[in-house]
């Protein structure tokens, strides 16, 4: 019995040693880069160079500059946040006040962190809590002006969605701005076998988790019957699908080389879904997002009052993409039933559109009026959806 005691007595000391010996701190988590406020580059040097040229020199510096660029620079962000100390994995939250409200969170299990969905000129907060709960200070940041690209591949060399974009930010001859997180252009997600079946996923589960944040609605997608590959539904959770085909470039119009008979019944049903607030946001592509994803682009801005040459420029970022190389001098085949024609297919497009109106705005809405009877009243739900005043 008294050795019993002992035991005890042993046991009890060892417990009271425990509690009164000095806590091990908790292990520090440092945030090591983009959290002292600076402001940080969301675009890379060739979009940023190109973005600002005048477009009397931009063709020039996209000729010689087209595929020359990073992951960063067309098919994402690279800006990453880093940290060090802590135990994985970690847990990272990022978002747009100080207090963190609503913000995103991303699990990792290593010291560093590409968000890629960050919206330019916006200040950011972020912090990092470990496996043990330590948690880090709160750093902060800013993005400076650009482009939002999508990053939906995990590296440069990775399958998966490209060349998709916001194309909120844009300013109209009006004043108003583009409203980010609404509206968004790219490739496809599901690619097609012989016009018949899709076979091949080209959206990996990256590009879905980073789709999915977005909360999109609608996936929109212009491809025709030879080449959408049979898509019934979208991959994205929550998100309607939508087909509606046209061929794009001056084919919209009925006294063209060659006139695509679908085009007034796929733009009334387009411009009546936009019209729809429920609808948003919309992400809508054909093959590469880069022909008839382009026109529709064209005709969506040119109808908010953005200016042209702002157009212009989203249109040929795609050159800058690994999957297209057009610009406003390329030409583009027009297959009919009979008949085959090359033009400078953006250049003619926006020549020919600039005949309904003395604007580019007032052109784009008497035409959609007129040849594919969206209504005023269709036109003005869009722009009051899409439209907002300027910080």
């Amino acid at each position: 019995m008294q050795h019993f005691k002992r035991i005890i007595c042993g046991l009890l000391g060892i417990l009271l040693l425990l509690a009164c010996s000095p806590k091990k701190p908790a292990a520090k988590i440092e945030l090591l880069s983009a959290h002292a406020g600076e402001t940080v580059a969301i675009n890379d040097v060739v979009i940023s160079t190109y973005l600002h040229l005048p477009v009397s020199e931009s063709l020039a510096y996209l000729k010689e500059n087209a595929y020359k660029t990073t992951k960063a620079a067309h098919d994402g962000q690279e800006l990453y946040l880093s940290w060090e100390g802590g135990t994985a994995p970690y847990t990272v939250q990022v978002g747009r006040d100080d207090a963190l409200t609503a913000a995103e969170e991303w699990t990792t299990h290593k010291t560093k962190l590409s968000v890629g969905i960050l919206l330019p000129n916006t200040p950011y907060w972020w912090r990092v809590t470990d496996a043990n709960g330590n948690t880090s200070e709160t750093g902060s940041f800013c993005t400076d002006d650009g482009v939002r690209f999508l990053s939906l591949r995990k590296t440069l060399q990775a399958d998966g969605v490209r060349n998709a974009r916001d194309l909120g930010g844009l300013h109209t001859t009006d004043g108003k701005t583009v409203r980010y997180e609404l509206l968004y252009r790219g490739g496809l997600f599901l690619f097609p076998n012989n016009g018949t079946v899709y076979s091949k996923n080209i959206i990996d589960d990256f590009g879905l988790d980073m789709l999915n944040r977005l909360h999109i609605k609608t996936e929109l997608d212009l491809r025709n019957d030879t080449d959408y590959g049979g898509q019934k539904t979208s991959p994205l959770d929550g998100c309607s699908y939508e087909r509606c085909t046209f061929t794009g470039y001056t084919s919209i119009f009925q006294d063209a080389i060659w006139f695509d008979t679908r085009t007034p019944e796929a733009l009334k049903s387009i411009f009546s879904l936009l019209s729809k607030e429920e609808n948003y946001p919309v992400y809508f592509h054909c093959l590469i997002g880069q022909d008839r994803t382009g026109t529709l682009a064209y005709l969506l801005l040119g109808l908010l009052g953005v200016d042209y040459d702002d157009i212009l420029r989203d249109y040929e970022l795609t050159a800058f993409s690994r999957v297209g190389n057009m610009n406003r001098e390329t030409s583009f085949t027009y297959s009919g039933a009979q008949s085959v024609k090359q033009e400078a297919a953006f250049t003619a497009m926006h020549e020919r559109m600039l005949g309904y109106g003395d604007t580019l705005r007032e052109a784009v809405e008497n035409y959609l009026e007129s040849e594919c009877g969206v209504t005023e009243d269709e036109i003005a739900a869009i722009r009051t959806i899409l439209l907002t005043d300027p910080a």
